[in-house]
Parts: C-alpha cells; sequence; structure tokens
C-alpha cells in the first residue's frame, strides 16, 4: 500500500496549487477534483500493469516518479520510470503518439537486465504535466519537445546514453539526436514516423482506390477529420454511445486482454478524459494516410553521427521508404530491421523479439558512459 500511495500522489501534485486549494467548493472546484481523479485513475492503472505484468515490481526493481524541467521559462515534470542496475549503461525509451511510457510496459524487464533503462512519458502526454500547447509550426513542435528531453536529461543527470524512440517518439528522438550527438551513443528507431516525404495526393489516391471498401472508407473518413483540424479528443467526443466500443477495439489492438483489459481501459479512457495538451501537435509534424513528416527526416538522416537501426513491423502501415532511400544511398549508419508477427505497435504485438533484437545491436556497438 505504501508503494501505491506514491503512484497516487502523481495525478494531485500535478494539479495542485495555492490557488486550487484556496477555492471554495463551486463547481469549479468540483471540475478540477475531477480531473485529480482522473490522474489518479490514470496513475493507479498504468501502476497495476507495471507491477503485475511487467516481471518487474514497483518501488523495489522499477521505479517511477516525476522529474521537474524548464520549459522555456515555465515549470513542468516528466513522469518516469527507472530500472536496471545504476553501474550499467542508459537506455532511454520514447513512446509514440497518445499511449505514454505504459506501451513498453511488455519490455522494461529484459531491457532492464542489460542497461539502466528508462521510460519516460512525452510533456503533454501520460501522467507529465499538461501545459497548454501553442507551437504554430513544424519547427516550433520540434523544439518544443527536443528541448523537453534536454531538460529531462539535465535534470537526472545522465551524461551519454542509448536512446530508443517509437512512431512519433521515434521522429523527436532522432531530431534530438540531430541537435544534441554528444549526448547519444547509438540510436534505435523503433517504427519511426515523419521519416518519409509526403506522396503527392494523386498517388495517395490510386493506393487507397486499390484497398478493400470498407478500409478504403475507413481511411477517407479518417482524413476528413484530419483535414479539419480533428484530434483523438474531438473524434472520440463526437462519437457518443460508440466511445466504449471505441475504446474496447484501441485496447483490443494493444494485446491486453485477461486481467490486463481493465487497467489497460481505464488508462486510454483517462487519457481522453484529460486535456489535449501536446496531443494537439500531430498535424504540425505528421501527413496522411501514412505518416510521413512535414520536415521529413530522410533529409537529414544521413547528418546523423552515431550508429542508428531502424525496426519496422512486416505488417507496419507506417511509411517506410525514405529510410530505405536513404539507405540504398549510403547514408545510413546501421540497418534496417524486419520484425516479424507484428505491425506498427510491435512494442506489444511481438516485444520479446523487439527486446533481444535491441539488446543485441547496442551490444554489438562501441559505447562510452
Amino acid at each position: 500500500m505504501k508503494k501505491f500511495f506514491c503512484a497516487v500522489l502523481i495525478g494531485k501534485a500535478l494539479h495542485s496549487s495555492p490557488v486550487t486549494q484556496a477555492m471554495d467548493t463551486g463547481f469549479f472546484t468540483r471540475k478540477l477534483l475531477s480531473q485529480a481523479a482522473i490522474y489518479d485513475d490514470l496513475a493507479r492503472a498504468e501502476y497495476e500493469l507495471f507491477d503485475k505484468y511487467s516481471g518487474l515490481k514497483v518501488g523495489e526493481t522499477i521505479h517511477m516518479y516525476d522529474v521537474p524541467i524548464d520549459l522555456h521559462g515555465k515549470q513542468e515534470r516528466i513522469h518516469t520510470t527507472r530500472s536496471g542496475d545504476d553501474q550499467k549503461e542508459d537506455l532511454v525509451l520514447i513512446h509514440g503518439y497518445f499511449v505514454g511510457k505504459l506501451s513498453f510496459f511488455k519490455m522494461v524487464k529484459d531491457l532492464s537486465q542489460h542497461y539502466r533503462l528508462w521510460t519516460i512519458d512525452m510533456v503533454g502526454m501520460g501522467l507529465s504535466s499538461r501545459p497548454e500547447f501553442n507551437s504554430q509550426s513544424t519547427e516550433e513542435t520540434i523544439d518544443y519537445f527536443v528541448e523537453s528531453i534536454e531538460q529531462w536529461r539535465r535534470s537526472v543527470g545522465i551524461e551519454k546514453f542509448h536512446l530508443a524512440g517509437l512512431s512519433l517518439g521515434g521522429y523527436m528522438s532522432g531530431m534530438y539526436a540531430l541537435k544534441y550527438p554528444d549526448k547519444i551513443n547509438k540510436l534505435l528507431l523503433i517504427s519511426p514516423a515523419g521519416v518519409s516525404k509526403p506522396v503527392p495526393e494523386d498517388e495517395t489516391n490510386k493506393e487507397i482506390m486499390q484497398l478493400p471498401w470498407l478500409r478504403r472508407k475507413l481511411i477517407e473518413y479518417i482524413t476528413s477529420l484530419w483535414r479539419k483540424g480533428y484530434t483523438p479528443h474531438d473524434a472520440f467526443n463526437s462519437i457518443g454511445i460508440f466511445r466504449k466500443p471505441f475504446i474496447n477495439s484501441y485496447v483490443k489492438r494493444m494485446t491486453l486482454q485477461g486481467d490486463q483489459f481493465d487497467p489497460g481501459f481505464r488508462y486510454i479512457n483517462n487519457i481522453l478524459l484529460l486535456p489535449e495538451s501536446t496531443l494537439k501537435c500531430l498535424h504540425h509534424v505528421l501527413t496522411l494516410p501514412r505518416a510521413s513528416g512535414h520536415v521529413p527526416f530522410e533529409d537529414h538522416m544521413h547528418k546523423l553521427q552515431m550508429p542508428c537501426e531502424i525496426y519496422y513491423g512486416e505488417k507496419d502501415w507506417i511509411s517506410s521508404e525514405g529510410a530505405y532511400r536513404v539507405a540504398a544511398k549510403g547514408g545510413l549508419k546501421g540497418g534496417i530491421h524486419i520484425i516479424p508477427q507484428a505491425g506498427h505497435i510491435m512494442n506489444f504485438e511481438n516485444p520479446k523479439y523487439l527486446s533481444d533484437l535491441m539488446i543485441k545491436h547496442l551490444k554489438g556497438s562501441k559505447s562510452q558512459k
């Protein structure tokens, strides 16, 4: 119970302030308390999945806490886990869009046997603080996330580390490695978004027309919402009675079944009940339908000063053409690897295979503490 008490405090700490404490028990106070309750349940769901199903025990072999950072003059918090031996090399994992560091709960045990392992919730996501997101361009958005990672690094006192990022986290990890090359030993990009250049609209339409009718209509519907600037929160709030089936489907795609389903459902549901914050960033960074980049990473990948390994699922929907173009030109200081029996969320679908391959590639590199 003592261990769990620390996790529950996370949500309250994120929203406690002298202003909140001074308000009397009117409508706004109830609303704030409701948001604190959402954070509490989000923390409980995350705690349960890590503590019961990761193979590690919270407070003993994996530790959860908030790391304060100064981001463009404002105080924010990055929710963090740390596991593994403090004498080993550091490996940092950064999740993809929407789902936080919970993405890696099936991988942390294997990876922390070889590294001092850190996982973080990007600012504005998961259990990190949720500031108002005001970036107006791709460049501002990249800077916002890259600097949050750098400020986190300084706060925890890591000098040099391996960095692995998934999807949107892969894109931001790559951009971080470009700006701070002296901090990275080796870069691992797991189904990274934003790598390829956008495909002309007429070519995209031809590809979509070749898909089965139902899938084609779904892509067309999602694309129409995207062009209107909708976010997952907008879509969630617009579907009414279909909210629960929507979340059920999402959690099943995460391969969370049996006793894992309930905390998984609560985790996703609570994220959709909290402020959007940096979840509004996506339109500044990516294009549909295959998550190409407004500032494509393929145009910059050859500048990386460290080895870089890239992983795609054999059934991955995300665009990999840009990575293969860079590799064909000799601009990739590493390889491209296909994860079997997996699509874009290989961290859920085939986590053991992915972890083992990452360890193999990291052990094969010469790195410095």
